[in-house]
């Protein structure tokens, strides 16, 4: 027997179809979404009951009736047959979301169909990002207006206010229009060249030209220039204008020793009136260059403006230097507007102050015909001259320590204990740093990277060395404070010292030794023993406590100084042993320290500071190497002073005696800057070491202050295995205090001393 139909199933399925396209319907009109979209999800389910007419549109509605289940009310639906096309603000929206975020592809899927018939995706993209981004566009903001339906039939239309935000032009405001229009059952944006800037239009074209500000100057302590803008020749090429290829390509390549192939690719690519830049030279070569280049066509020479050191390799590892801007530096400056051509700083005060010596770039951004003619200036910024430095040193007395180092690799650091400002900071060897902008030949680059004694090393603030009996000082205060020596506790200066415990004994500079001597005195003639025995018997009291109060005199640490790079050396204790090197601690390792061996490293700039804590008799500070940037006006912008970090927790006795031992380390015979210092009118306090290296000759140090009574300077003098400091670390110190204080008789030759 045929089983009977659910009829009143059928009937509920379709009465629920009804009443959701109804309300779709209704939805439709509220939300603003067509119709055809909101019944997407259904049309499945819908088609199954209500099948699409065969007959030609009808502008009528469609009435859906439904016959109801047993004691159901009827239910009708009225369906509009041809419902009107939705809000254009769907689109308008998009579109202005995307352009705000630089979603060109988005843009483009918003486009009507003749628009995107008009350009295609890729020049779409590339046409929007090449504008933005020659414009030095960062962020789009984008403001719309009331939409706004037009006369003509399914046209539309959105204000906007749109800013964008650049590096080099600051804000650029316009008012602008997206047109709309609805075709092909969907609205589109009537794309045109004005809707990337509002007066660009048909083939016309957008030229940015940026115009770089002049780089601030560096200046020493007396305003004297260490770093100036100045001219060079350049040499170049204009495509347009070369006849003979081959022979532009051979005069250019034998005056800059620029590669053919390097050359040619330069200027492949660019425009036929375009100067395209070969290489720079001193602006003293230009009569040569002219003679050599001038009647070649296609071949220009001009002035250009660049980053010059006159003084060469004067201060140059302070200074620092410019060099075309890399790839990766365009990575980090190109929202800050810099380009492919700019220089910036490296190392030095170039590096460190690069924000205020490059001033604030402008430019210009126009609309101009295929032609070049201008149609309109869109935006434009003047540059803003980048700040001066002034730096803390002075260049006679950095010229001075330059001379006094000569070719011996090291350094020499002079510091003005009252503010703790740093008169000079020589190294040796050095480098030219005029060389970066007019270009290192890549047999001259070679020769400096292979260069053993590191040429382009800043040696006072980033090398790091053992420092021999200059830390003695440290020890000597440590003693006074912590075991309750005196001034004239009285110690055995032996020949050797025999580690307790162990059959390791360790020498003295000297031999047959020096005798029960008095605490201080034993400063003043450096001998070891003592020092080996005070090493020992701190670390047994607390292995701590030496390291401790080497970090009281700042050491360990880097100095803080503002400027340039530095490194904090190296400063050994039991945690950092077992850490760096896998290995318990030992008395060995406390004895070594306290002579400044062993592991324990310091910079001269490091040591400078520990001197300057003395001449000061206690406080502690950050030594000072910038000291104002000011406007091109004079205006200041910022100011630097040493930091006050405390004060050295040691007694004023502890110092006291201290100071006596070191004021006769070149005062009287037995003390070892003697035979470099005799005959030195200026009363000074002062203390040589001879640090053991991996080279067959020590690492010679000088340190030293003066006046003693009121200091006004502190010298360090490192000279890398230079041999004993007494003999070749006390004179050069001595050469630069008879140029600070010329009150005195020439360096008489000096003895073998430590």
């Amino acid at each position: 027997m045929r089983r009977r139909r659910n009829s009143g199933l059928g009937w509920t399925i379709l009465v629920f179809v009804a009443m959701v396209v109804g309300l779709l319907f209704i939805a439709s009109k509220w939300l603003n979404v067509p119709l055809s979209e909101s019944v997407q999800a259904v049309a499945p389910m819908a088609s199954a009951v209500i099948p699409a007419p065969a007959s030609p549109a009808r502008t009528d509605p469609i009435v859906v009736t439904a016959t109801p289940a047993a004691g159901q009310p009827q239910t009708i639906v009225v369906v509009p047959n041809n419902p009107p096309p939705p809000s254009p603000m769907l689109v308008a929206n998009d579109y202005v979301l995307a352009w705000s975020e630089k979603r060109y592809s988005d843009m483009y899927a918003l486009l009507s169909n003749a628009s995107r018939s008009a350009i295609d995706e890729k020049k779409f993209v590339a046409r929007y990002t090449a504008i933005y981004d020659a414009a030095t566009v960062q962020e789009i903001k984008i403001t719309p207006g009331a939409p706004q339906m037009l006369a003509l039939p399914n046209t539309g239309r959105l204000p906007v206010e749109v800013t964008f935000r650049t590096v080099r032009l600051g804000d650029i405001k316009e008012a602008n229009t997206i047109p709309l229009t609805y075709e092909d059952g969907r609205w589109g944006v009537v794309w045109s060249p004005s809707l990337i800037l509002k007066d660009l239009s048909g083939d016309n074209l957008v030229r940015m030209v940026p115009v770089n500000p002049q780089r601030g100057s560096i200046l020493d302590r007396k305003g004297r220039p260490l770093a100036v803008q100045a001219y060079v020749i350049q040499v170049g090429v204009i495509p347009g204008d070369i006849k003979n290829e081959a022979a532009v390509l051979k005069a250019v390549s034998d005056y800059t020793k620029v590669p053919q192939a390097d050359i040619k690719a330069k200027y492949s690519k660019a425009e036929p009136d375009w100067f395209v830049p070969i290489k720079d030279f001193p602006i003293t070569q230009e009569a040569d260059a002219r003679s050599k280049l001038d009647q070649v066509d296609g071949v220009m020479l001009r002035h250009v403006a660049v980053r010059s050191y006159p003084n060469g390799d004067l201060a140059a590892h302070i200074v620092g230097y410019v060099s075309k801007i890399t790839a990766e530096d365009l990575a980090k400056l190109g929202a800050k507007g810099y380009n492919a051509d700019d220089y910036v700083g490296r190392d030095g005060i170039e590096a460190w102050a690069e924000a205020d010596l490059a001033g604030q770039r402008g430019g210009k951004l126009s609309i101009v015909t295929p032609q070049g003619d201008l149609v309109k200036v869109v935006a434009e910024k003047p540059v803003k001259r980048g700040n001066d430095v002034y730096v803390s040193i002075d260049i006679d007395i950095q010229r001075k320590a330059e001379q006094v180092l000569g070719t011996q690799a090291g350094s020499i650091v002079v510091l003005d204990p009252r503010d703790n400002s740093i008169l000079a900071m020589a190294t040796s060897p050095r480098f030219d740093p005029n060389k970066f902008v007019t270009g290192y030949s890549d047999a001259e680059w070679d020769k400096i990277l292979k260069d053993e004694k590191h040429p382009l090393l800043n040696r006072p603030v980033m090398s790091a060395y053992a420092t021999g009996s200059i830390f003695k000082v440290i020890t000597f205060t440590a003693a006074m404070e912590k075991l309750g020596y005196k001034a004239d506790t009285q110690v055995n200066c032996a020949g050797q010292w025999q580690i307790p415990g162990t059959s390791i004994f360790l020498k003295d500079w000297k031999p047959e030794g020096h005798g029960i001597l008095p605490f201080t005195q034993a400063i003043t003639e450096s001998c070891n023993a003592p020092f080996y025995d005070i090493g020992y018997k701190l670390n047994a009291m607390d292995p701590m406590i030496l390291p401790s109060w080497a970090r009281n005199f700042g050491l360990g640490e880097k100095t803080g100084v503002v400027g340039v790079q530095e490194v904090a050396g190296i400063l050994p204790d039991p945690a950092w042993k077992l850490r760096v090197i896998g290995q318990s601690w030992f008395p060995g390792d406390a004895v070594n320290l306290a002579i400044g061996q062993g592991f324990f490293q310091a910079t001269a700039l490091q040591m400078a500071d520990v001197y300057g804590i003395l001449a000061t008799k206690g406080l502690v500070r950050t030594p000072v190497l910038v000291q104002r940037v000011n406007t091109v006006e004079g205006q200041l912008v910022k100011a630097y002073a040493a930091d006050e970090k405390g004060k050295l927790p040691a007694q004023q006795a502890t110092l006291a005696a201290l100071h006596e031992g070191m004021l006769r380390t070149g005062s009287t015979p037995q003390g070892t800057g003697y035979y470099a210092f005799q005959g030195f009118r200026t009363p000074m306090a002062s203390k040589t070491g001879s640090a053991e290296n991996q080279n067959p000759e020590a690492h010679a140090w000088f340190a030293g202050y003066a006046p003693a009574d009121a200091p006004e300077v502190v010298i360090v003098v490192m000279l890398e295995g230079g041999g004993a400091g007494g003999t070749v670390a006390a004179p050069k110190a001595r050469q630069m205090m008879d140029f600070l204080f010329p009150n005195t008789p020439p360096t008489p030759t000096p003895a073998k001393k430590p």
